[in-house]
Parts: C-alpha cells; sequence; structure tokens
C-alpha cells in the first residue's frame, strides 16, 4: 500500500496539470488501503484537457509502482477503483467533452435513440479509452522508473508516518 500510494503521490508531483496534493496515507478508509487527496487550488466547475490527462496519469500512478517495484506477477488488487475511474474519465472526455481525434460530438447514449452511439463508433470509443489508458500507464510508468530512489523515500515516510501532508 505504501508503495502504491507513493506512486500515486510521486506522479502527482511531478505531472504538470496536477492538482497539489493535500495529503497521503496508508490508513485504509473504507474500502480503500489508503489514499492520495488532491485538491484544486480554486474552486472550478470546469477542467482542462491536460488536468484530466494529469488525473489519468495519477491513477495509473499506484498500479505502475507496484509492478515496478514488486513485479507483474505480484500487483494487487488495489487499483482496482483507479482502473474504474481512469476508464470512467477517459470515456467522458471521449463521449461528452470532445477531447478526443473523434471530434466535437456527444456520444452520451440517449434513451430515447438506443442505437446511438452505433457498434461501430461503439468500438472507436472503446478503443480511444485503451490509447487515453495506456498513454497514462506509460506516462507514470516513465516517472516512476526516472525517480525510483524518491518512491522509495515516500514509501518509507508513509511506513514510518502513516500520513504525509502535501508540503
Amino acid at each position: 500500500t505504501a508503495y502504491h500510494e507513493g506512486g500515486h503521490a510521486l506522479v502527482s508531483l511531478l505531472t504538470p496539470g496536477s492538482h497539489p496534493i493535500h495529503k497521503a496515507t496508508i490508513v485504509p478508509r473504507a474500502q480503500a488501503g489508503g489514499m492520495v487527496v488532491n485538491l484544486p487550488e480554486a474552486d472550478s466547475e470546469n477542467y482542462t484537457y491536460r488536468e484530466l490527462c494529469a488525473k489519468l496519469d495519477v491513477m495509473m500512478g499506484g498500479r505502475a509502482a507496484e509492478e515496478i517495484i514488486f513485479g507483474k506477477d505480484k500487483v494487487t488488487t488495489g487499483a482496482y477503483s483507479d482502473i474504474k475511474g481512469a476508464t470512467d474519465i477517459a470515456r467522458r472526455m471521449i463521449k461528452e467533452f470532445g477531447m478526443s481525434p473523434l471530434g466535437l460530438i456527444n456520444l452520451e447514449t440517449d434513451w430515447k435513440h438506443k442505437e446511438f452511439p452505433s457498434e461501430e463508433m461503439e468500438k472507436l470509443i472503446d478503443e480511444q479509452v485503451n490509447i487515453f489508458l495506456q498513454n497514462a500507464y506509460k506516462n507514470a510508468r516513465t516517472i516512476i522508473q526516472n525517480n525510483e530512489k524518491t518512491l522509495h523515500e515516500i514509501a518509507e515516510s508513509l511506513l514510518k508516518y502513516e500520513t504525509l501532508t502535501g508540503d
């Protein structure tokens, strides 16, 4: 858990567009083994493309850290909610926000027109979601691989103190 949350924190610290870290903790809450809490510097109802991509990168940081430190065969289910949330964000970027090569079109499912989007368009959407998620994972892995010593320091601090502030 310390390395998973440390991965989120490290990627957050080094990703342009990521909101500042409020705290990182390995104290379990509900179904989470720990968490990194990011808070925007100002209230906003809108997010930029850069902020959403940064959020995807940060969400992939936990799994990337687990894989780099422990190996592919020892990753845990701890990234479940991260992957689910990142998939939802990527899908919304494509289907609702017009933030993909598919263009400025709203592709939300309309219950009155169940055939929209078409099967072909759904396939394209799924491909774009995968591209967003694979790019985010690649970005997270690169940051962690280039800063592995810092990841160890964050994880050791989390093990010692359990909760760290953004500062």
